[in-house]
């Protein structure tokens, strides 16, 4: 958080306060993965021995209810991640029969014990922890130097599924937990059910009456020891698991797909609902809690149970007076002036935050209560008691508990700030939102149309899907090659008018220039928008009808026809719609603002030059083609083996063979429509690298066939002389040294070819000289210097021949001249 750069703007002082925090912060490392590596539970002889049970009939029933209980775990162990396995047709039958094996309550109620029992036992693994534990002895063994400690955590991080999906996730069944989810929706036995309730019930209250006492309890800071705290951190995981099952199956009978429901109708439950009382007396806890002081570990499991209650339970008379409680909780836990460690105040206001914003919450209650008067006194005693008094809590506890905090810290954490991206916020308004009448419209009208196709032969939904499809593409694609292109093209335009008055008086930092221009692309986004679905409804109407008579039956009814046109323009105005959503956003606009942005305020604006694109329109470039002529790709090709043939044997090149190549070059440069800027401008690169051999080992050539060159670096218009920025560059002076007796001539090529290039306007007298003053910036052998002076005064005479003298070449005559000396 201290190097948020967006905390750092907010609050300067709050990251000074959140840096002091963090050197001073010590990191403790708590241990709450371990385990004991046993996934069964023992035979225990005092209460599983035959005097537990009323007959032989029923000690040898469990027995076996017990042995097929674990051979249905292990079965679900290896096969469950097989692809198509399926819980209720694999095991279904399977746990019917264990449970229907002997009706006896008391096998029943020790059945439930050994349920509970195996998933307090596994609930907190993944079922990848078995086979890595078989391997761990023997993987250890094999490695020097490690330290078990961190390998138990590293193995953590590496199998445990992710415990959370987002800030207000929801409880889900996880690992292990998902085995005895799917057991208890397969069981549908509702004797079974009710005891493993009443057993749920019984070890919750007494794991919730768990005292913890440190070794120091007459402390003043109430320091707590590691083994008190890990045994209140399996206590608590205890009470969650045991809490959110017990939730899950006592709301089972009330769950449903569509939860929706009229005022009247949840009047009526919530009236007869009111008449039951509860199995598990939440209200007697939470006031005891209060009472004893032992709020730390009773609300991050009676808010687990909570959550996993259905809407109208928690809108009942008992509950909402629990919500009630809970809600003044929130609001006055830990602000008396009695000392309650920080760490215990924010477990219990996170697990209620987290429970007040689910989506079975009530949340009218919250508002209700926030405005009413009453209050619930939560303390009469001035010193915390219980546990509510220890540091028993850490920030360990708070992310092993409160899961969702991860997100958060991610969030607070991303340093993803770029003074080049603009991020938007979108608020919909309320009168933005979709009425539920429309909503349900929505669906009525999916659910005919689908019930129209499922009466026809499916040729007809292929029929619409296709068209839709293609139409979609058409549209898609007349937008991003021509819609938004030309948007562009125009907003550069009205951009460069704003540019110029904004900073006609010189007032306007670029800072202002970038927020003014922000507020442009925001205006004109909504136009491109409005634009473009202008454009989409066009193309809709032109070629959506035609499409789908053309592709229907003959026969089809006017009536059939009209409703497989409303059902393709929906598709297709769908996927556009997707389209759009997803790629014309601000950035596209953003991009090319902040380019022309930077060309106003640079202070060379030369030194600025549009990429190359390596697209082409739909329609190719702006020439007729001419499929006779070589492709950009072959002409590249040529261009690398007669290049390798000329550095890598003594042969010279023919000259057959390079006036062929020029000539396939220009026309591939003229006649094809298919050769995009980004190939083009490879073409001629490659084109002056092999010039540059030419001078080196034939120089002869190069003078013969110069002005064929200059015919093709003449098509680059303004940007040739991007071409020969690196002409006279240490690589190609250490080039002309390979031409061995010849290089005078090549030298004198050279200054030839350089010569015609300033005549030809393929490069500035600026950056020519510019290059010819870096020869002093090299450090060069005497002989180079040599083959330097000699080039310098062959260029001067050549370029005389056609051009005046000038101040650029009185430079030049200068250089030659004093060039040893220099």
């Amino acid at each position: 958080m201290c190097e948020n750069e967006r905390l750092k703007l907010f609050s300067p002082t709050l990251v000074k306060i959140l840096s002091r925090f963090s050197d001073a912060k010590t990191e403790r490392t708590l241990n709450c993965y371990e385990t004991n590596g046993k996934h069964n539970i023992c035979f225990v002889l005092d209460t599983d021995n035959r005097s537990n049970f009323p007959s032989d009939v029923s000690f040898q029933s469990f027995k076996k209810q017990r042995d097929l209980f674990y051979e249905i775990l292990k079965i679900w162990e290896e096969d469950h991640m097989v692809a198509g396995w399926s819980f209720e047709y694999n095991l279904g039958r399977k746990i019917r029969t264990l449970l229907n094996y002997h009706q006896d309550p008391i096998n029943f109620m020790r059945m439930s014990r050994l349920f509970m029992d195996q998933l307090l036992s596994t609930s907190g693994k993944n079922f990848l922890e078995k086979n890595l534990n078989e391997t761990t002895s023997t993987l250890l063994t094999s490695l020097p130097n490690i330290d078990q400690d961190k390998f138990d955590r590293l193995k953590n991080r590496l199998v445990t599924q992710q415990t959370s999906k987002g800030i207000n996730s929801a409880p889900e069944f996880t690992g292990y937990q998902e085995f005895y989810k799917e057991f208890i929706v397969i069981s549908s036995n509702p004797s079974f059910l009710k005891h493993l309730c009443d057993t749920f019930i019984s070890e919750i209250n007494e794991l919730n009456g768990t005292t913890f006492t440190t070794l120091n309890t007459e402390s003043t800071d109430n320091e707590t020891d590691e083994d008190t705290k890990k045994a209140y951190v399996k206590c608590l995981r205890s009470l969650r698991t045991l809490a959110k099952f017990l939730g899950f199956v006592e709301c089972m009978p009330y769950k449903c797909d569509n939860p929706s429901r009229s005022g009247n109708l949840v009047s009526h439950q919530i009236k007869v609902r009111n008449q039951v009382k509860p199995n598990l007396d939440v209200l007697d806890i939470l006031q005891n809690s209060i009472l004893n002081g032992t709020l730390t570990l009773c609300i991050p499991w009676l808010c687990k149970y909570l959550s996993m209650l259905d809407p109208i339970t928690l809108r009942t008379t008992y509950y909402t007076s629990v919500i009630n409680i809970l809600i003044t909780l929130y609001r006055n836990f830990g602000n008396s002036e009695s000392s309650i460690p920080e760490h215990n105040i924010y477990l219990v206001k996170y697990t209620l935050g987290w429970f007040f914003e689910l989506n079975n919450f009530p949340h009218s209650v919250f508002f209700e209560r926030l405005h009413s008067n009453g209050s619930f006194k939560m303390m009469d005693c001035h010193k915390p008691l219980g546990i509510d008094r220890l540091n028993i809590a850490d920030q360990n506890v708070l992310y092993i508990f409160c899961p969702y905090l991860e997100e958060i810290r991610k969030l607070l954490t991303s340093k993803i700030v770029a003074k080049d991206r603009i991020t938007i916020r979108h608020i919909t308004p309320l009168s933005a939102a979709e009425s539920p009448k429309e909503v349900a419209r929505k669906k009525i009208e999916n659910q005919l149309e689908e019930a129209f196709f499922n009466g026809h032969p499916a040729s007809l939904r292929k029929t619409v899907d296709f068209v839709a499809e293609r139409i979609a593409s058409t549209c898609v694609k007349w937008l991003c090659y021509n819609v938004v292109p030309d948007f562009k093209r125009n907003l550069t335009k009205e951009l460069h008018a704003q540019l110029r008055d904004w900073i006609k008086h010189k007032r306007n930092s670029e800072d202002i220039l970038r927020k003014k221009s922000e507020n442009f692309a925001l205006d004109n986004l909504k136009r491109l928008e409005v634009f473009c679905e202008a454009e989409v409804d066009k193309i809709v109407e032109k070629k959506l009808k035609s499409a789908i008579v053309a592709l229907l039956p003959l026969d089809c009814l006017p009536q059939m026809e009209a409703i497989c046109i409303v059902a393709a323009k929906r598709m297709c105005l769908d996927k556009v719609k997707q389209w759009t959503s997803t790629h014309i956003i601000l950035s596209v606009l953003t991009k090319d603002i902040s380019t022309e942005i930077a060309k106003f305020t640079s202070e060379d604006q030369s030194k600025i030059k549009p990429k190359p694109t390596f697209s082409l329109p739909p329609g190719g470039s702006d020439v007729t083609h001419n499929e006779k002529a070589r492709s950009g790709a072959q002409i590249l090709d040529d261009f690398r083996d007669l290049s390798v043939a000329i550095l890598s044997t003594s042969n010279r090149l023919e000259e057959r063979l390079l006036a062929n190549i020029l000539d396939d070059t220009y026309k591939t440069l003229t006649e094809r429509n298919d050769v995009n800027e980004v190939v083009n401008f490879m073409i001629h690169m490659q084109l002056v690298d092999f010039s540059l051999l030419l001078v080196t080992f034939q120089p002869s050539l190069i003078e013969k066939y110069q002005n064929r060159f200059f015919d093709i670096w003449k098509l680059q218009g303004d940007k040739s002389e991007e071409l020969f920025g690196n002409l006279l560059c240490q690589r190609n002076i250490m080039l002309l040294a390979q031409s061995g007796p010849k290089v005078r001539e090549s030298w004198t090529a050279k200054a030839k070819l350089c010569a015609g290039l300033l005549r030809e306007n393929l490069i500035s007298c600026e950056c020519f000289e510019s290059q010819c003053a870096g020869f002093f910036k090299s450090n060069l052998d005497e002989e180079t210097l040599k083959n330097v002076t000699s080039f310098l005064k062959n260029f001067v005479d050549n370029y005389k021949k056609n051009c005046t003298s000038s101040k650029f070449t009185y430079l030049l005559e200068f250089l030659s001249d004093y060039c040893n000396d220099l």
